[in-house]
């Protein structure tokens, strides 16, 4: 009863929503869409909506009864009707097809509700009022909502500044503004990575002359004499089964956390502070890096076909890196931490065909040629 009952109410919203038309007989290329009982997230969403549209945003909201919705905003290639929209999306939410007639759609079918559009900048921030982290492309930040361009305001700007451009702009709500923005900085200052700590522990006679040594000879002196330009860092090679991955674990846990605290900790804790790229797409590959929650960066199974080699000696480099994000504006970061590759084969030689001259040079490579416990 209380679902049905979120439903009817979602649907009363978008019927009363000024911006919208339910009218399913005229073809268009301006579409809303509201999905209720989410089975998939907004980037598998985004991913399978992309190639329909010229613009697309994917956000989601809670509702009163814990149960998050989508709301989607689709600029179509082609004019479509709502039915065909419809469709598309009882595809990517794997719901069941159902037959309509074209008329009146102001209610919703398997939990979808579209409808066609009337005010485009007006509709973009109604539906981003509760997403700070939305998924769109080819539509200005600035015409999504006051709580998304504050909360970000508030996040990218460690200083409060009363003429700051953002503040300028709503000078009747530079109270509520100077609140947001302690509140947003104080949360980053609990978010802020653990300092990490060099292996300090006694090592059998065995360890000490081991490619693990060798290891942990390379993390001491990252941790101790931190950064400097080219620095290199780890190359991890060697067959199946010789303990690579869960030495590099069991280094980074016990180094990443006080001691006095880690039994304290979550199990999950260290590996929070693990980033790891994306490589299934490789102009996306860096993109869920964040400077205040990884401090240490591991690619297991590493195949550099995976990845832009351009964009990968910049990373090792420690040089800024301009980093696509896919539906979001790029960022500029950096990678200057320990960073780890591991992998079953040899790094690859320095090859003018492949672009990898220079890879060699930014690594220490280290070879894992037997199991030691």
């Amino acid at each position: 009863m209380q679902s049905e009952n979120s439903e009817e109410s979602e649907t009363s919203t978008n019927q009363q929503n000024n911006n919208l038309r339910s009218n399913t007989i005229k073809r268009s290329r301006l579409f809303a869409v509201t999905v209720s009982y989410i089975n998939v997230s907004k980037a598998v969403v985004f991913d399978l909506l992309e190639e329909f549209c010229c613009r697309l945003l994917v956000a989601e909201e809670p509702h009163f009864n814990n149960e998050p919705h989508h709301h989607i905003y689709m600029r179509t290639l082609e004019k479509l009707k709502i039915k065909e929209i419809r469709s598309i999306i009882n595809t990517v939410y794997q719901r069941p097809q159902i037959e309509e007639e074209d008329g009146e759609s102001n209610y919703a079918v398997n939990g979808v509700l579209v409808q066609t559009v009337r005010n485009e900048v007006n509709y973009l921030k109604y539906i981003t009022k509760f997403d700070v982290k939305p998924i769109f492309m080819g539509i200005l930040e600035s015409n999504l909502s006051f709580y998304y361009n504050t909360i970000r305001w508030a996040t990218t700007n460690v200083d409060f500044q009363y003429t700051d451009p953002h503040v300028l702009n709503y000078p009747q709500y530079y109270k509520l503004l100077e609140k947001v923005h302690v509140n947003v900085q104080n949360k980053n200052k609990h978010e802020k990575v653990e300092k990490l700590r060099p292996f300090l522990n006694v090592q059998s006679e065995e360890v000490q002359n081991s490619w693990q040594n060798e290891v942990i000879i390379w993390w001491n002196d990252w941790i101790v004499n931190g950064f400097k330009h080219k620095k290199h860092q780890l190359f991890l090679w060697g067959p199946s089964n010789t303990g690579k991955t869960t030495f590099i674990h069991s280094l980074i846990k016990t180094c990443v956390n006080p001691p006095s605290e880690q039994e304290d900790q979550d199990e999950n804790f260290y590996e929070e502070q693990i980033f790891r790229p994306t490589p299934n797409e490789k102009r996306f590959a860096w993109q869920e890096f964040d400077s205040s929650l990884h401090n240490i960066t591991l690619i297991d199974e590493f195949d550099i076909t995976e990845y832009n080699v351009t964009d990968l000696k910049k990373i090792l480099s420690g040089e800024c890196l301009i980093a696509n994000r896919k539906g979001q504006t790029s960022q500029k970061i950096q990678l200057r931490m320990p960073m780890i590759f591991i992998s079953n084969l040899p790094p690859p030689v320095n090859d003018m065909s492949t672009q990898m001259q220079g890879f060699r040079e930014r690594i220490k490579i280290v070879k894992a040629d037997k199991l030691i416990k």
